[in-house]
């Protein structure tokens, strides 16, 4: 049964300065017993980090900028545990029920954002795409963004196609 600990500030940075080392399973179950199944592990992340982004209020931004918005906004808070997110990027690439429960959270995010099922067929590829060029991006995302921006005036271009 999953301990309701809940992971802190000083948790993550620890964890995120091992994240790519061999010693990450061994420290993650020295703060819950619980995360030697490392599904609970990325549960507790991607719960602590949903809880910080949908508590954000929401603004009354056109349809592309909440997109915009709602990605950067993620991969902003993301950025201060950048290894913890790639490594449980590349571990859900080996296991599937890791990628399900990361799948899940994700859309729970943006689900909170967005109501109507076309925003989200746009939104959570969207995302996907986003992640995997911020994983080369630097902390001021200007990649992130730039290819964000590239990717909006692209949908914006079929939109009136897709509407119909």
């Amino acid at each position: 049964m999953k301990n309701n600990k809940f992971l802190t500030e000083k948790q993550l940075k620890t964890v995120n300065s091992i994240a790519h080392s061999d010693k990450l399973y061994s420290s993650l179950k020295k703060i819950n017993k619980d995360y030697s199944n490392f599904d609970n592990f990325i549960t507790d992340f991607e719960d602590y980090i949903n809880k910080k982004l949908i508590t954000a209020k929401k603004n009354n931004y056109s349809t592309e900028d909440m997109i915009f918005d709602s990605i950067i906004n993620r991969l902003e808070l993301l950025n201060n545990y950048k290894k913890i997110a790639i490594r449980i990027f590349l571990e859900s690439q080996k296991n599937n029920r890791y990628f399900l429960v990361l799948s899940k959270f994700i859309y729970t995010y943006f689900s909170s954002k967005f109501s109507s099922y076309p925003e989200k067929v746009i939104v959570i590829p969207l995302y996907g795409l986003s992640f995997n060029v911020w994983i080369e991006d630097n902390d001021n995302l200007d990649k992130t963004m730039s290819f964000l921006g590239n990717s909006m005036n692209y949908i914006k271009k079929i939109k009136p196609f897709l509407v119909k």
